[in-house]
């Protein structure tokens, strides 16, 4: 024998005296039992035993005993009572004389239990004819002896069974010697290493003798209407009388089962009392038949869900369902399932309702039951649990949604819902179940509540919106629409019951349709087209009311079929995205019909709500969408978006097909007054695209729209264009090449097909004149820092002309530290409603970026001060002018020369300082605003000086995006009288009155190069030679040039009387000397008009 050590363990059974257990090695034991695992290493004997200090006198033991004969045939154990602990050496295999010994041999199953004592002379066989000894069984052994005679009785009975069998009464009989057993054990032998091969358990032992129990029902079933099983303690007695039954039947291998057949019918579902008698008994068993399939359709019916147990509010964190026996009979639940289906898992899984907690799967009238996904233990707030059972393999439900089949065993439909978090209209799902209203009623939404009440759910009882509804068949409302010529969709109020078989009748045909659940709408599935644009009446049938399962009907005459509209029929002609304080509407967008035909717009969608109520628009009708009328609204930007109009495609699915779009920029508007002041933006020409500024202006009409108010489809209004054609300006954004049009374009200039080199353009966000090539810069092959580009479908958006072949030779930038660009023009005061402006140039002698020139106005920037005006590098020529403004369009004064891209600029206050640096060169350049009129700017003289004027009133006042007027010697308005040094006049004519852009005169005058100092005078006289003012003081020096400007107005503030004056410059130079020889005094003299 294999004890390798001995462990004294103190255990103390339920008995007066403790035993000390010892046990060999290879033994695992459990602490909640006195139980041990044999997992034998090498063979050998193993034992474990335990002995009192005192013989027992009276003994019962319920023992756990398991032998696995399936593998070594040579393997065996026995039970073992002895008067002193077995011997401790090595090898021995045999007990102390006078042991009583249960064994098992080693022939598998079929071998018998054999009872020996060798100092009675007991043999005793108990065959396997009763239990299976290859697997675990329970023995029951109760020994009494005294010195006359000892007795052991021996029930056994498969384990976890609750039944037990009397399978031996021996008498132990000696009348020479008193026989004493302290102690009691268990042994295994092994031929070779065994895991998990024995196990044995202790699980009672009382030193008190129990007798055999007499005969005793352990529990009964109906099998069909006319048979009953019963189940005994122990066999089945003789002699048993069952009422009405004419047969018993015994069931091989089940000793204590009895089947008694030929019954008087049993009721289905009707609990019945039948009197069972015997000599010895005589009793009286409630009898229920309940056929698990004779259930029908919502007889039993899901009336609560809890589908996320944490945090508790009382109840045990488990998750569940309720289902309820809405009838007044007995239902037997047993070989039901349940199929719970969330998104694309478990589709199809039937999984198996397993009653638990005693429960015998009989659900009593008007009783209701749960379905967990675990262990469902009572709490301080739920003490008294009602019937519980579990889902074979389920996880629970869902928070997000499920779809839910009760089915009977045969797989026929009971009940069935689908939820989703909507259920619990916003509330929070946590410990909150919802509820049915009505029990009788179908699973849809409306049928459904969430639970308010402290613990967040009602299991077993009614729920806190339950109430019964009136049998009354309400008359169905019927909306109808037209998916497609052989397809109509119907939707119904109050709701009908997805499972309706209903039925559809189109009066002018004779049969009917059967129509379809696809939520939420109901659809017939035609074999003929219905003719568009014809009334029809229809008649609804067999529609079975949601709330209390009654058959009603409705119907709906006169109805016309319309189908939803598709790209082309249906335009966004109108809409406000900035309401004024003042304005009687929020936002809102305006549809027109421009088909021929009328639209039905069920699932029409702006942006990502839809359209409250389904309704049709007739041809050349307007609709105004507002948020009064759609599910959701999301505010319109009133800078720049999208406004997207579409509708579900089929009507029947997520999905949506386009039906407009309009990337819109406040800069469509005619100006910035309009565009900030509650102007809608209106559509040109309901035919032409809808992305391109030309086909947008300003709305008209006295609340600056015109809101709701249908114009014939070939009207167009007259939109001004302030930009024209020009020639492209290239740039690169993040090393991809770019091109920027003063127009929108037409989405055929960005396919790759359509360039030489292949390139791939994209739209620049919202913008359609702004792409972005796929490809970069540097794979697009340069030859001496130049590339070719080839476009065979140049188009505008509103070019109604054919697409166009344009080329391109591009000059890519160069990379240095001369200085770049420097400030050219600022317009900080523009006319009421237009752009202000800054424009830049590039000084230099090669291609430059404005990637890096950044601009600011703060006083004493920090670095996050600057900004650059777009994140576009635009290459400029050199000598070469670029113009930024807020919206370019707005821009007075421009030509088809004016380069002009829309930035944000810094702020462009009288006084504050506009700085521009270049980040790759650090050089900076810099001018104080100081705007003396609107709509003048403030430009740069010419590149080589830093000098500023304000630009001339006879050219408008500026000159963005091309060269300055002040730098361009326009003769034709030049006033010069010498060769050598002049006096240049510009304008030579002065217009005073109001209306004039031409109030004042420019004078300049450039002294000799290199003479020094000069003291100038210049002084006004008329014809007659009499003065009238003066542009200097007395002796203001100037050393290189100068300009004065002259409004036409006397010292003291007047205007001059119209006339004809002349401008006298006295120049002396305070520098020369004789040696020098330079010139000692210089007059200069020019004409002007003042009107």
């Amino acid at each position: 024998m294999n004890i390798l050590s001995l462990v004294p363990l103190l255990f103390c059974p339920p008995v007066a005296d403790s035993l000390e257990w010892t046990v060999s090695s290879e033994w695992s034991t459990s602490n909640e039992i006195e139980s041990w695992d044999l997992n034998a290493l090498n063979a050998g004997t193993y034992r474990v035993w335990g002995c009192a200090t005192e013989p027992f006198s009276e003994l019962t033991l319920d023992m756990r005993w398991k032998q696995d004969l399936n593998g070594s045939n040579n393997n065996h154990s026995r039970i073992f009572l002895t008067e002193s602990p077995p011997e401790s050496f090595l090898e021995s295999e045999f007990l102390p004389v006078g042991s009583l010994s249960f064994s098992i041999g080693t022939n598998g199953g079929e071998d018998p239990l054999k009872i020996s004592n060798a100092q009675f002379d007991v043999f005793h066989e108990l065959p396997p004819e009763l239990l299976n000894y290859a697997e675990p069984f329970d023995l029951d052994l109760s020994i009494r002896y005294s010195q006359d005679s000892s007795y052991s009785s021996i029930r056994a009975g498969a384990y976890d069974s609750g039944w037990s069998l009397p399978i031996s009464n021996i008498a132990l009989s000696n009348t020479n010697e008193l026989w004493a057993p302290r102690c009691i054990g268990f042994e295994a032998t092994c031929t070779s290493s065994n895991t998990d091969a024995f196990s044995w358990a202790l699980q009672r032992l009382t030193p008190l003798w129990l007798p055999l129990e007499n005969h005793r029902i352990l529990t009964h079933k109906s099998i069909d209407s006319t048979s009953i099983e019963v189940i005994w303690n122990r066999p089945s007695p003789l002699g048993l009388i069952v009422e009405t039954a004419t047969q018993e039947i015994n069931i091989h291998d089940k000793p204590h089962h009895s089947v008694f057949t030929g019954m008087t019918a049993l009721t289905n579902g009707t609990s019945i009392d039948r009197r069972v008698s015997t000599n010895n008994l005589d009793t009286v068993l409630s009898v229920v038949w309940a056929d698990s399939n004779a259930v029908n359709f919502r007889e039993i019916t899901i009336t609560e869900l809890f589908v996320d147990a944490t945090p508790s509010l009382g109840l045990p964190e488990v998750e569940w369902m309720e289902v309820f026996n809405r009838t007044d009979r007995i239902i037997n639940t047993n070989g039901w399932g349940l199929i719970s289906e969330s998104s694309n898992m478990n589709q199809g899984i039937v999984r198996a309702i397993l009653p638990n907690n005693d429960w015998n799967g009989y659900l009593p009238p008007n009783a209701r039951f749960l379905i967990c996904n675990g262990h469902f233990d009572p709490t301080e707030s739920l003490d008294e649990l009602g019937y519980v059972s579990q889902l074979e393999g389920w996880s629970g439900l869902s928070d997000n949604g499920m779809k839910l089949s009760l089915l009977r065993p045969d797989g026929t439909l009971i009940d069935g819902l689908t939820y989703d978090r909507s259920w619990w209209h916003g509330e929070s799902t946590a410990a909150r179940s919802v509820s049915k209203i009505h029990p009788s009623g179908c699973g849809l939404p409306s049928n459904w509540e969430p639970t308010f009440l402290a613990l967040g759910a009602t299991p077993w009882g009614k729920g806190e919106h339950e109430t019964i509804s009136p049998q009354i068949a309400t008359p169905i409302s019927i909306s109808s629409h037209l998916v497609n010529t052989q397809k109509v969709r119907f939707l119904l109020q109050p709701d009908i019951d997805p499972l309706s078989d209903l039925k559809c009748q189109f009066i002018t045909e004779e049969n009917e349709e059967e129509a379809s659940w696809v939520s939420p709408y109901w659809v017939v599935d035609r074999e003929s087209p219905l003719p568009e644009g014809k009334p029809i009446d229809i008649i609804i049938e067999d529609a079975q009311l949601c709330t209390n399962g009654v058959m009603t009907q409705g119907a709906t005459m006169d109805w016309i079929p319309a189908l939803p509209p598709k790209w082309g029929d249906l335009v966004i002609s109108e809409f406000l995205t900035n309401p004024s304080p003042d304005s009687p509407w929020e936002e809102w967008v305006e549809i027109v019909n421009i088909s021929n035909r009328t639209l039905d717009l069920e699932g029409l969608q702006l942006g990502d709500a839809f359209l409250k109520v389904g309704q049709y628009l007739n041809v050349d009708s307007v609709l105004v969408l507002e948020p009064n009328i759609m599910e959701s609204w999301s505010s319109l930007s009133a800078n720049s978006g999208q406004i997207k109009l579409s509708i579900r495609k089929n009507q029947l699915s997520d999905a949506t097909s386009t039906i407009d779009l309009v990337e819109y920029s406040r800069c469509w508007h005619d100006d910035r007054e309009k565009a900030e002041g509650g102007h809608s933006l209106e559509r040109v020409n309901y035919f032409l695209p809808a992305n391109s500024s030309k086909n947008w202006i300003s709305g008209t009409g006295v609340l600056g729209c015109s809101r709701g108010i249908a114009r014939p489809l070939n009207f167009e209004m007259i939109k001004f264009e302030s930009l024209r054609d020009t020639n492209l300006i290239w740039g690169s954004l993040e090393g991809h090449l770019c091109w920027h049009a003063p127009y929108a374009m037409d989405s055929c200039v960005l396919v790759s097909e359509n360039w030489d080199p292949l390139i791939e353009w994209e739209f620049l966000s919202s913008s359609s004149n702004i792409a972005v090539s796929e490809k970069s810069i540097y794979d697009l092959g340069s030859v001496e820092n130049m590339v070719e580009i080839t476009c065979y479908t140049w188009k505008g958006i509103s070019d109604e002309n054919p697409a166009r072949t344009n080329m391109w030779t591009i000059e890519l930038p160069q990379e240095n530290s001369n200085r770049d660009f420097v400030l050219n023009e600022v317009l900080s005061l523009p006319l009421s409603g237009k752009s202000k402006f800054v424009e830049i140039c590039n000084s230099s002698d090669h291609v430059k970026s404005t990637s890096g020139v950044i601009v600011t106005t703060d006083d004493q920037p920090l670095p996050n001060d600057w900004s650059e005006f777009t994140e576009i590098g635009w290459w400029t020529p050199p000598q070469g002018i670029i113009a930024f403004a807020e919206c370019p369009s707005w821009v007075e004064n421009t030509s088809s020369n004016s380069i002009i891209i829309q930035a944000d600029l810094p702020s462009l206050t009288n006084g504050r300082i506009l700085g521009l640096r270049s980040t790759l060169t650090g050089l900076t350049d810099e001018v104080e605003i100081n705007s003396t009129m609107d709509g003048v700017s403030q430009e740069r003289y010419n590149l080589s000086e830093d000098i500023w004027v304000n630009a001339p009133n006879n050219q408008g006042g500026s000159s963005p995006g091309v060269y300055n007027f002040s730098s361009l010697r326009q003769h034709e308005n030049t006033v010069e009288n010498s060769q050598q040094n002049p006096l240049i006049i510009t304008p030579k004519t002065i217009e005073s009155h109001s209306t004039s852009n031409f109030k004042w005169a420019m004078v300049e005058w450039r002294p000799p190069e290199n003479t020094g100092v000069w003291s100038v005078a210049i002084n006004i006289f008329t014809l007659n030679g009499e003065w009238a003012t003066r542009l200097t003081e007395e002796g203001e020096e100037v050393d290189s040039k100068k300009i004065w400007v002259f409004e036409g107005k006397s010292l003291s503030g007047g205007l001059l009387f119209p006339g004809t004056y002349i401008a006298v410059l006295k120049a002396l130079n305070t520098d020369s000397t004789e040696e020098t020889h330079r010139r000692k005094k210089i007059i200069r003299r020019g004409l002007i008009q003042v009107n």
